[in-house]
């Protein structure tokens, strides 16, 4: 037999095994466990204690070494990769829905994105002295898994015959090559530079290929530029007449609807 109550605070259907803990929960006027644990949450106490736990975690990865920390990392990776690879369909499936509800009532709260858009402004990495170090070393990591790097923006590929397109204006120029039966480039991977990695959209084997648009070609040479409030960075340029003046050069073609025309520096 199963007796049950209503949470005093939710109203939440609260199942008792017997009639003795029924009691003592009423007597101690309990609430359902969802709600004491929002209730501590919200207390001093937890604070105080996950603070502590904070502090410790931060001194203790603080006293390992790089090689040990980065063990550290993948040990947990690795367990939980393994815990969620044998978790059921069903167990997943469920997870992620109750992900999905958890994250939707969060951004409805006002004071939820006010505090989530001040904590990333305030840890935003590119205001870090560093910030170039770090950038660097991600370019680094991605060009050594996937051999080329694709900066700071994603946009959608496409794949015509062999060759992989990344955006509408390279597809359009290898689709012109492609339908007046012209020798078709291939994809290239990061050339290291001074001043740092650059890809070719394609590659020939006398010259390079660097497909724009209009707007693309004006922030290149500075005329434009992506950001409202900054001047364009010159340092693709740069490493464009670098690879020009020390590989072999990079021939540059502005696409816009049906058009298409090489442009010089």
């Amino acid at each position: 037999m199963k007796y049950v109550k209503n949470c005093p605070q939710c109203s939440n259907t609260i199942e008792f095994t017997c009639k003795g803990n029924l009691n003592r929960s009423i007597r101690n006027n309990k609430v359902c466990k969802s709600c004491a644990q929002e209730n501590l949450k919200k207390s001093s106490t937890y604070s105080d204690r996950n603070k502590r736990i904070s502090e410790g975690r931060i001194e203790y990865f603080n006293n390992l070494s790089e090689s040990e920390h980065n063990l550290q990392k993948d040990k947990m990776s690795n367990s939980i990769s393994e815990k969620y690879k044998n978790r059921s369909n069903e167990w997943k499936n469920n997870w992620k829905e109750i992900c999905s509800i958890t994250t939707s009532k969060r951004w409805e709260d006002p004071e939820y994105k006010k505090r989530v858009s001040n904590t990333m402004k305030d840890n935003n990495w590119s205001k870090r002295e560093d910030s170039k170090e770090i950038y660097q070393k991600s370019i680094d990591t991605k060009i050594q898994k996937y051999g080329k790097s694709s900066g700071h923006g994603k946009c959608k590929y496409y794949k015509v015959d062999e060759v992989i397109c990344y955006g509408l204006s390279e597809k359009k120029y290898i689709d012109y090559l492609y339908s007046n039966n012209l020798e078709l480039p291939k994809n290239t991977n990061a050339i290291k530079t001074p001043i740092g990695y650059y890809t070719p959209d394609f590659e020939f084997e006398d010259f390079f290929i660097e497909v724009k648009s209009t707007f693309t070609f004006n922030v290149l040479i500075g005329i434009q530029s992506y950001s409202k409030t900054k001047k364009s960075n010159p340092l693709q340029l740069e490493k464009i007449k670098w690879i020009s003046d020390n590989i072999k050069p990079i021939k540059i073609f502005i696409v816009d609807n049906n058009t298409i025309k090489e442009v010089k520096l």
